[in-house]
């Protein structure tokens, strides 16, 4: 028999015929991504009218889906403006339960710089939601002890009179679990169950918890539009994402790093307005009920943050979303000790996250035995989650370099034809109708950077700068969009594995 929903991989299953079948859905992505390209190439030799015409279709679709998804991008950052001026704390009080929530706020730290730390819970502790109803536990890991016991005691000194419920936990990894994040956040939902909870006399039902990563800073209202977002959907089987902001550190960040980040936020706004198959992603929230019915959290993948998703929407039958907050956190840029080890840290998280696309086999393996989920909705998942990492692996080159390969290889009586002589036109002009995406990005960008939506004050050159860096988003998509994608499946393909590594963090004042 196999166990569903904790097959998160071809190796551990038993049955050779079931693992054939997973496995052909791990081959799947990285072998269409690899045909896409080595197509586009073959065809640039011996077909390029059919190649040319392809580029020229490819080209309009990516241009009209560019002005769809600038629309729902420019739809979420006035929701964001709107909900950033609203005082929820009066909001919910149309909710006489509101006064029973509390907030679990599972904060995970590696070897994180206690300055961090302490921005953190500063953000906790100045936001308007009553702090007796915050209950906020560090989970450290126990391999880095003796460091993060002197980050304990000086956050326990500055902040356990302040916060009156903060806890902290040590997590020792267990044989079915892997070293990272997943696995820190599950030990300390364990611990919250057994030992916080029970002490406190709080009812779990009455519990949402919040999944930071140790650079999150929360804004004023973020707990009270949670709040406010649980109780009107009046269902418990949800998760609820704020929109992540990375502008912590900002200014100490190469632009490069810094146009990934915003690349990284303007998606999830584009998501959170889209819907269906819209995943938990980085920070995020789940009442603590959806934990303990589904199994915990994920403690044996890397996207830990997406696989939360799936887990309970597969657990619950197709039952379970994503409720878009349209409220933001704010959070770190990756950043190292200079540009190249910086570049290098870009390069890996990227990839991490292309990782994700191991939720393709997973979810495509699940959802063909599961009877009570409708078929056009498994086939809708299956195709978004297969088409959004295809995209991610194979669009950027179609579009900004493969496009020329006709030109190139198409010989003399290709290149003396109205088609060859119109092709860079087209595809030229299609582009930079696109390009209106770009200069979209840059003003919002550009309003990020200003108050109510930044935690530092940024000078107004700084602000320029970051507007310009748009005009560099094509070199971006490409090696630190396409490249690490292709890198994530074709490790998938081969079969190999993906450890879970930490982004490094530095704090800047």
């Amino acid at each position: 028999m196999i166990k569903t929903l904790e097959i998160t991989a071809s190796f551990l299953i038993e049955e050779k015929k079931e693992r054939m079948v997973f496995r052909f859905f791990e081959i799947l992505p990285g072998l269409i991504s690899l045909l896409t390209l080595f197509f586009a190439l073959f065809f640039s030799f011996l077909k390029p009218v059919w190649l040319a015409i392809f580029i020229i279709i490819f080209s309009l679709y990516w241009c009209l889906r560019t002005f769809y998804l600038t629309f729902l991008q420019i739809l979420s950052f006035f929701k964001i403006k709107k909900n950033l001026q609203i005082d929820w704390q009066k909001k919910i009080e149309i909710f006489p339960e509101s006064k029973k929530i509390y907030h679990l706020v599972i904060v995970a730290v590696y070897r994180e710089d206690e300055l961090i730390l302490r921005r953190t819970l500063k953000s906790i502790l100045d936001s308007h939601f009553p702090k007796e109803r915050i209950i906020v536990l560090i989970t450290f890991e126990e391999k880095e002890r003796e460091r993060n016991e002197k980050t304990k005691k000086i956050l326990k000194k500055v902040f356990e009179k302040k916060l009156p419920h903060l806890f902290f936990n040590f997590h020792k990894l267990k044989e079915d679990e892997i070293a990272g994040r997943g696995s820190n956040i599950n030990s300390a939902i364990e611990f919250a169950r057994k030992e916080i909870l029970p002490l406190l006399k709080i009812p779990e039902e009455n519990v949402l918890c919040s999944h930071f990563d140790s650079d999150t800073v929360v804004f004023p209202h973020y707990f009270n539009v949670l709040t406010y977002a649980y109780l009107k959907e009046n269902d418990y089987k949800r998760a609820f994402q704020p929109i992540p902001l990375y502008n912590n550190n900002i200014l100490s960040t190469s632009f490069l790093a810094r146009l990934c980040a915003f690349c990284s936020s303007f998606w999830q706004m584009m998501q959170q307005e889209k819907g269906e198959d819209f995943a938990t992603f980085s920070s995020h929230a789940v009442p603590l009920k959806v934990l303990n019915e589904i199994g915990g959290y994920p403690k044996n993948v890397v996207p830990d943050d997406s696989h939360l998703f799936w887990k309970a929407l597969l657990f619950y039958n197709g039952d379970f979303k994503v409720v878009p907050l349209n409220y933001p956190v704010s959070m770190d840029v990756v950043a190292g000790e200079n540009f190249i080890s910086s570049l290098k840290s870009l390069y890996s998280q990227q990839k991490r996250w292309a990782w994700g696309v191991t939720e393709f086999p997973f979810v495509a393996f699940q959802v063909r035995k599961n009877k009570k989920i409708p078929l056009l909705k498994k086939i809708f998942y299956c195709f978004s989650l297969f088409e959004a990492f295809w995209s991610w692996a194979t669009a950027s080159l179609l579009i900004f370099f493969l496009g020329w390969l006709p030109l190139i290889f198409g010989g003399q009586e290709f290149n003396a034809t109205i088609l060859a002589f119109n092709l860079p036109h087209l595809t030229r002009g299609l582009m930079t109708l696109a390009t209106v995406g770009m200069v979209v990005s840059g003003i919002i960008n550009f309003s990020f950077l200003t108050s109510p939506f930044s935690k530092v004050k940024i000078p107004f050159s700084s602000k320029i700068k970051n507007f310009f860096q748009w005009f560099f988003l094509p070199v971006v998509l490409i090696l630190f969009g396409c490249l690490p994608a292709l890198d994530a499946q074709i490790r998938l393909m081969l079969g190999k594995t993906l450890h879970f590594k930490a982004t490094e963090k530095y704090y800047v004042a």
